[in-house]
């Protein structure tokens, strides 16, 4: 099985983001300067806080009061703290670090390494497949049993002839088991090689699509660097994005009557403390090569960096052609203030 890289595109060495909040610059040194379990939290329902009618922003915060429902949704109103609201929606950083500039990225990381910093993990396997065929398995049973069949034909035929060597007598006439091996040999012969012709000559329709996709395992906290040489991206990456860190969401595809399909896997990260709002800049989609075979299993790693949130979820949709035909999530995965490794962490690491 062969993958395109999966790999951050945005990566890439290219111009620098400008910040599009020159002025704001201390609000995501703010959000991380705190830890991830004294964040001001942002919250809905009965837990929200009381609104200010003079302070409070009304492009920013939804004045309908935090245990609110939308009109005719049934849905509850999410509140958020204003500042927070703000920086996602005008600061790329704060979703993606990657979409930093190069001056943000060196800061961000100078002030993660300090001696209460989590460790980093190493990424211990690659993305593989398994590959099968239903359409042929019963045309293999078919000539096994032919095989076998002539084998105890032979077998009673040479018997036969030995005895009537051995008595110097005439050969006896075929006896039953020798008379229904042969039989089963013609017969399992030929609906082989009947369904052997039919596969190639493509006579025979695949089985209908399934398709199943599941969460596996989360690994967290590895490097950029580390995820891009296990898995050999052809990709360039800065020495800050090298020392990036995220998670690594394993998935498992399976696949059957997808032989010469178009499949691609899409997939995002979604605060759970807005709303369950798409994050910007952390939508991606990649293309995945399939086998030439009807059943197929993928075992497929994708990285995620940590967005400031302090909550947040990957979701993932599989799609044909843009339709969409499997879902999954990996439920809660908790932020990080620590989004960069250490030089000295990253190089021991590789």
């Amino acid at each position: 099985m062969s993958t395109d890289t999966v790999v951050d595109p945005t990566a890439t060495v290219g111009p620098a983001v400008e910040d599009p909040n020159p002025t704001g610059a201390g609000d995501r040194t703010d959000f991380r300067d705190d830890d991830v379990g004294d964040r001001e939290q942002e919250v809905s329902g009965e837990n929200a806080p009381a609104a200010d009618p003079e302070n409070e922003d009304p492009g920013d915060v939804d004045n309908s009061g935090g245990s609110q429902q939308s009109p005719g949704s049934g849905t509850p109103v999410v509140r958020m703290e204003a500042r927070r609201a703000r920086a996602i929606r005008t600061d790329p950083g704060y979703s993606n670090a990657a979409k930093q500039t190069v001056a943000d990225k060196r800061d961000e990381a100078k002030k993660d390494c300090v001696p209460s910093r989590p460790p980093i993990s190493k990424l211990l396997g690659v993305q593989g497949s398994v590959v099968g065929d239903e359409r042929r398995s019963w045309v293999t049973v078919a000539l096994l049993v032919a095989l076998s069949s002539v084998a105890v034909a032979g077998a009673a035929y040479w018997l036969r002839r030995r005895r009537a060597a051995a008595d110097d007598a005439e050969v006896k006439p075929r006896g039953l088991l020798e008379q229904v091996a042969t039989v089963v040999a013609i017969f399992g012969g030929l609906v082989g090689l009947a369904g052997e012709l039919g596969a190639r000559l493509g006579a025979e329709a695949p089985p209908p699509p399934e398709a199943a996709m599941m969460i596996r395992e989360v690994h967290p906290r590895i490097t950029r660097g580390e995820y891009a040489d296990k898995t050999d991206a052809k990709v360039r990456l800065t020495p800050e994005d090298e020392r990036e860190v995220g998670n690594v969401v394993w998935l498992e595809i399976r696949l059957k009557g997808y032989r010469d399909k178009r499949l691609d896997v899409q997939y995002g990260l979604y605060d759970l403390d807005a709303g369950e709002a798409l994050l910007p800049a952390t939508a991606k989609k990649i293309h995945l090569n399939l086998e030439p075979a009807d059943v197929q299993t993928l075992i497929l790693p994708i990285w995620v960096g940590y967005p400031l949130s302090e909550r947040f979820e990957a979701q993932y949709r599989l799609l044909e052609d843009n339709a969409v035909r499997e879902m999954t999530a990996t439920g809660v995965m908790r932020g990080s203030k620590y989004r960069y490794a250490c030089k000295q962490d990253a190089t021991s690491s590789s």
